[in-house]
């Protein structure tokens, strides 16, 4: 089963798998299938996995951009936090987006 969505703020397309029975896995590192990153709970990439078994594509959308919603929302809550800081040591902080790595802190690009 699979997904996929246009992200504006990746700006690129950003494809959900289910390749066996349950977990999910999305291709934020560039691999898509098993080699792709695992999603958990709260749109994060660490934690509690998260699981789909039914086979309706609706309810596997559904799951899919509940959770990229949740990632996007956890990810600029990252950004904020490192444009305050910089803010902070008098340093230009512009805006530009930063991936969670599986620990869920921003990743240095």
């Amino acid at each position: 089963m699979e997904h996929s969505i246009e992200s504006r703020i990746l700006n690129r397309t950003v494809t959900f798998s289910r390749p066996g029975q349950s977990y999910v896995y999305v291709d934020l590192n560039g691999h898509s299938g098993t080699l792709g990153q695992q999603l958990c709970e709260g749109g994060y990439l660490s934690g509690f996995t998260v699981s789909y078994w039914g086979n309706d594509e609706a309810g596997f959308r559904r799951l899919c951009q509940r959770w990229y919603r949740a990632y996007v929302r956890n990810s600029r809550f990252a950004n904020l936090r490192r444009e305050l800081a910089l803010l902070e040591q008098g340093t230009d902080a512009r805006w530009r987006p930063v991936l969670l790595g599986n620990d869920a802190t921003p990743r240095a690009d």
